[in-house]
């Protein structure tokens, strides 16, 4: 805990040291005297200042409350502390932000807005600034541990709804956020409008259409369903930021095209091996199958909005998998008409680049989705420039060559 000077215990000091500057020079009693006066009020209640802070220090009066929330989702709370001779608030965490503060009689209520980058557990401190008896003396006391914030991924928006759609949702529903990640679907060639059903994209809603027949329509977009389709995964990541953009790109591919009939080759750039998917339901497992061993989700996770049971007959099906899947060579990526590529592009670039510019050669179309800021994830101020330099050359690359590369990142709609 530190204790320092206000302005006004500035002043104070300074006049002090003037006097005694004076008292020096001309030998004046008086101005010694009125110097030891302001300095034995100075100590004094910086002294008063200490002791107040650490006798009765600051509590919060809901240190117990747990909040859940979404990545990068914002959220808005009040949080009340028992707090005496209160000052102000100096700092808080970085994900935090302060709105306003209140002083009642007996609490201290502060509004706050939350927005985190990162999934994870956290907890929420303050530096409380706290006055002395005469007001020249403040001091500056941590107060912690607060609320708890759990802050889901992203992946895991994408694992219900992949849940959903197989029949084994149950449990607590999920809220989310007026936030809308982009998927393959969003990408693909526009087929035409239908009208608005429950779960439909709201950015998708076609409002010619919904204007001339005066009902809700959505634009339709076609990922094809033959086997002239490929998708390459590469599932390796370096972090939170980048585990959780990769596991949602991959999920939103297969929630995407659930519902084709036809089979889609999946090959695995780090293993280079191949393997075809019989429709949309297998692929959907092999998406579950994938970004559950990424670890950004996990099963124990999954208890608090599905059924233990569900999670069993997940479980099983996913075991079952690889015995339906045919095993093809890396050759099934050259003989696709359209490529889809999620990938961090930081890991085995020449793969993707060598993949991504047979493909043009042929005049096949290539979709890359990829997180849009992976140096998040760095660890150092000149790692995140290294990264950010090379993830950017590659990009400019993939476009020059004709890719569509796609920045999967919650946006505000």
């Amino acid at each position: 805990m530190a204790v320092k000077l206000t302005e006004r215990g500035l002043l104070a000091f300074s006049i002090a040291a003037t006097f005694l500057a004076l008292s020096i020079t001309t030998a004046d009693i008086l101005m010694l005297g009125l110097s030891l006066t302001l300095a034995s009020m100075l100590l004094a209640d910086a002294l008063y200042t200490y002791l107040t802070a650490t006798r009765a220090r600051c509590t919060y009066i809901d240190r117990g409350e747990v909040y859940r929330t979404w990545v990068r989702e914002e959220k808005e709370l009040t949080v009340k502390l028992r707090c005496s001779k209160f000052l102000g608030i100096a700092r808080s965490p970085s994900w935090s932000r302060i709105l306003g503060v209140t002083v009642l009689e007996d609490h201290v209520s502060a509004n706050l807005r939350v927005a985190f980058k990162f999934y994870g557990r956290y907890r929420l401190w303050l530096e409380i600034l706290r006055g002395g008896y005469l007001g020249l003396c403040r001091a500056a006391e941590r107060v912690e541990p607060g609320p708890e914030f759990i802050v889901y991924p992203e992946a895991l928006y994408w694992i219900l709804r992949a849940l959903a759609i197989l029949g084994l949702r149950g449990g607590l529903t999920v809220e989310t956020s007026g936030t809308h990640t982009p998927t393959l679907a969003d990408t693909g060639e526009y087929i035409g409008s239908r009208e608005y059903s429950p779960g439909s994209s709201l950015r998708r809603i076609d409002w010619r259409s919904t204007t001339k027949f005066g009902r809700l329509y959505v634009r339709e977009f076609s990922l094809g369903g033959g086997l002239s389709e490929a998708l390459l995964v590469d599932p390796r990541c370096i972090g939170r930021y980048t585990c959780d953009r990769l596991a949602s790109a991959v999920l939103s591919v297969a929630v995407a095209r659930y519902g084709s009939n036809g089979s889609l080759a999946v090959c695995h750039a780090g293993r280079r091996d191949c393997r075809v998917l019989s429709g949309g339901r297998d692929l959907l497992l092999y998406a579950l199958d994938l970004v559950l061993k990424l670890g950004v989700v996990s099963y124990d996770q999954l208890y608090e909005f599905v059924k233990p049971t569900a999670t069993a007959t997940l479980r099983k099906l996913l075991r079952d998998l690889g015995r339906g899947a045919e095993p093809v060579g890396w050759g099934a990526l050259a003989g696709a008409d359209t490529l889809y590529v999620v990938s961090t592009l930081l890991h085995d670039t020449r793969t993707v680049m060598d993949a991504v510019d047979s493909a043009r050669r042929r005049g096949a179309r290539c979709v890359v989705l990829t997180a849009s800021k992976p140096w998040l994830d760095a660890r150092s101020f000149s790692d995140a420039y290294a990264i950010y330099r090379g993830f950017s050359n590659v990009v400019s690359a993939l476009r020059s060559s004709g890719a569509e590369v796609v920045a999967v990142d919650r946006l505000r709609q």
